[in-house]
């Protein structure tokens, strides 16, 4: 094993995250396969490349938005009263 692959808590150094990077996948030394593979923490920061995760705030929904969702829902359910109401017209035996 490597020292300078690794920190003193035995997760990759930046020297180890860089090794990673700049190999293809196949050559990438079976150390650090194995750790990279048993090791959340640095799977986290070889795909954040070290930055924290970040969010983005979602916008509640405007008064348009909040219109159009009750119009689609208003539509949805006459949708399914219809198609209720023909189920029940042609299991009864009176189609019109």
């Amino acid at each position: 094993m490597t020292t300078t692959w690794f920190d003193s808590r035995g997760c990759l150094s930046a020297a180890g995250l860089e090794a990673v990077r700049a190999a293809a996948p196949d050559p990438v030394a079976p150390e650090l396969a194995q750790h990279i593979a048993s090791c959340a923490a640095c799977q986290d920061r070889l795909l954040g490349e070290g930055r924290p995760a970040t969010r983005t705030a979602v916008e509640p929904p405007t008064g348009l938005q909040r219109w159009r969702l009750a119009i689609f829902a208003g539509g949805v359910m006459l949708m399914a009263l219809i198609a209720l109401w023909t189920m029940w017209r042609l299991a009864a035996g009176r189609p019109q």
